[in-house]
């Protein structure tokens, strides 16, 4: 055995560097699932879409001056986004 030589230097890690990578098959992040997770995409974006047109709509009765109207197509644009 041999102790380390004056040029090799031998430090711990600082502050939040890794000390170590993931190995082999360690996922990185939580699996995903298949063909659901395509079709929840698909219904929060027609969801999404639903949900701009009702502004939209909540706007421009807002415009006209019709409060009733705006107020309800706003409630159920935020009923759709929760």
């Amino acid at each position: 055995m041999q102790s380390p030589r004056c040029n090799q230097a031998f430090q711990s890690p600082r502050g939040n560097q890794d000390v170590q990578s993931p190995r082999g098959n360690q996922d990185i992040q939580s699996p995903r699932s298949g063909a659901g997770s395509a079709t929840t995409a698909q219904a929060a974006r027609g969801d999404m879409t639903k949900a701009a047109s009702l502004v939209k709509e909540a706007e421009a009765a807002c415009k006209s001056g019709n409060m009733t109207v705006a107020a309800d197509k706003a409630k159920a644009a935020l009923a759709i986004l929760k």
